[in-house]
């Protein structure tokens, strides 16, 4: 999921997948299926591969940001 674009929709997806612990059978489930210690592993690495680029992309926007609101102010001093 490295360097491509993440969304809040995208983040929202994962987390609505994410492995529920199921106390009356002592098991992990994803999407209503069992699943062992690896497909929780899975998920979790996707969900931080994803959740870290969406911040990267976010700290990128705040940088662009900040070089757009620093010229247009610079252009009114002017």
């Amino acid at each position: 999921m490295s360097e491509k674009k993440v969304t809040v929709r995208v983040l929202r997806e994962l987390l609505e997948k994410r492995p529920k612990f199921n106390e009356e059978h002592w098991s992990w489930e994803i999407n209503g299926v069992i699943g062992n210690k690896n497909d929780v592993e899975k998920w979790f690495e996707e969900f931080t591969e994803a959740f870290n680029q969406f911040e990267k992309q976010l700290y990128e926007s705040k940088k662009v940001m900040k070089k757009l609101i620093t010229e247009t102010l610079a252009s009114f001093k002017a």
